[in-house]
């Protein structure tokens, strides 16, 4: 048996600590994007209460999939400015393909720019059942 030195064993560790680190990161994404009922699909997007940003969202063909509505949760209930989860609601329509797009925007601009963008891909199957995957 070959012997290891020190510091390539270090190495090993942390590139299995950082493959666990990344696993941890996608089981997360998935749990933000929750399936709840048959046929629909939940979106949960974090913002701060006391900015004028808000996610806006596009949904590239709105005859696949259908906004349902949003419900907000205070994540630090009695502070200003604290962080809000913002839970956004999608019901399969048909089957097909489709991109919702989400921009952090500034509400108090027209047509400003994005600070931060995120593009969820959406399956619906022939069971209306929906698959998110984000971009």
């Amino acid at each position: 048996m070959q012997n290891i030195k020190p510091t390539r064993r270090i190495a090993m560790l942390a590139a299995v600590v950082l493959g666990v680190v990344a696993i941890v990161v996608v089981i997360m994404s998935i749990i933000k994007m929750s399936q709840t009922a048959p046929g629909s699909v939940k979106i949960t997007l974090e913002t701060n209460g006391g900015v004028p940003y808000k996610w806006l969202y596009e949904i590239g063909d709105d005859s696949v999939i259908e906004y349902v509505g949003v419900e907000s949760k205070d994540l630090d209930p009695g502070m200003d400015g604290g962080s809000v989860e913002e839970t956004y609601s999608f019901k399969a329509l048909k089957t097909g393909e489709t991109d919702v797009v989400f921009e952090y925007k500034d509400i108090t601009e027209d047509g400003g720019d994005a600070i931060e963008t995120k593009v969820y891909h959406m399956t619906v199957d022939d069971k209306l059942d929906i698959s998110v995957e984000e971009k």
